[in-house]
């Protein structure tokens, strides 16, 4: 080890997804040595797409990270018969493959040493022993490993992954539509399209009983046969191999335990509806990394505990609403949409 490696700080991150690689690039950035403990045998993305909004593109400027992917201004609502709503205004987004985003941030991270088809079986303040027996004395241990991480249900046993109620299907189908991204509201049923480069991302969700078997490609399209053209049209383009996973959340967050900072979903996992999820990853990881660079740890705590809280009741209400699958209420929800003030997305 050479004189500057022997006084370079050292951090161990346990999770290679969106905010693992993204505080692993911040790290990078500002001198660190950082490790990357990986439960996969090589880096795989699970998802299709993503709608990255002004905050999410910022904090991907904090690292030099922009991925390619088709630019927009507001989103609408609409009804099952297609019927626009409302506009919704969101600022400068993007709307990206969620593979592309990630080779992105792992090129930005490519000076981690990841170790592969591993996971921590011993974390303390200053140590992380890997499951294939390799020992990483590092500053800080980070855990970024997802909605169901292992390292928060061993250091904080107490917090419950709760069901939201309703499931959801994703994919990425060979339709090319112009227009804004747009999200559709039947009657306990929702349906998105984010139109991109090339395809369109679309995804569905359903008021369904926990752990309820996914239906076949016949059977979404059948289970949503009363949205209108040009929906119908996406609904016969899935293909075969759609992911489908039920949407839960968190009932509290968690942000330190014993020695381990939590950032993103393994922190605060909510609901999607807001597409906020990699974007409050994106600014966890930042500000984790600029508290730790500048020993101000505490401060990160602080900085993110109620904006995160805000989002993610914001986005549990959303769902409800948008969930309602009762004839009157959803007429009555439409129609407030419908004349209500256009409102702003403010992330």
């Amino acid at each position: 080890m050479s004189p500057i490696e022997a006084v370079m700080r050292r951090a161990c991150i346990v999770g290679a997804g969106i905010g693992g690689l993204a505080c692993a690039a911040a790290l990078l950035r500002r001198g660190w040595r950082v490790d990357l403990v990986e439960r996969s045998e090589h880096f795989a993305v699970a998802g299709a797409g993503l709608m990255l909004q002004p905050n999410a593109l910022r904090a991907l400027d904090a690292i030099a990270v922009r991925p390619e992917g088709k630019g927009f201004e507001r989103m609408a609502l609409g009804n099952a018969k297609a019927r626009l709503l409302t506009h919704i205004e969101t600022g400068p987004s993007l709307a990206v493959l969620r593979g592309d985003l990630h080779r992105a941030l792992a090129e930005a991270a490519s000076g981690a040493q990841v170790h592969f088809g591993s996971t921590a079986v011993e974390v303390g303040p200053s140590r992380v022993v890997t499951s294939r027996g390799v020992a990483i004395d590092v500053d800080h241990v980070i855990a970024a490993d997802g909605l169901g991480s292992e390292l928060r249900s061993r250091l904080a046993p107490k917090v419950r992954r709760l069901y939201s109620g309703y499931t959801c299907w994703r994919a990425i189908v060979d339709v090319q539509l112009d227009g804004l991204p747009c999200e559709y509201w039947g009657r306990g049923l929702r349906m998105g399209v984010v139109p991109l480069q090339k395809g369109t991302y679309v995804y569905l969700t359903a008021n369904a009983g926990r752990h309820a078997p996914s239906l076949t490609r016949a059977q979404i399209i059948e289970r949503f046969a009363g949205f209108a053209q040009p929906l119908a049209s996406v609904l016969q383009a899935l293909p075969e191999d759609v992911l489908h996973h039920d949407l839960d959340y968190l009932d509290a967050h968690v942000w330190w335990r014993e020695g381990v900072w939590f950032l993103g979903d393994a922190a605060h996992g909510f609901t999607p509806n807001l597409g906020q999820g990699a974007a409050t990853a994106l600014e966890d990881a930042l500000e984790l990394a600029r508290c730790l660079d500048e020993g101000t740890e505490q401060a990160y705590v602080e900085r993110r505990r109620g904006r995160v809280r805000r989002v993610a009741d914001r986005s549990q209400r959303a769902g409800w609403v948008g969930q309602w699958s009762n004839p009157v209420a959803c007429w009555i929800r439409d129609a407030a949409v419908e004349w209500a003030p256009s409102p702003a997305l403010a992330a």
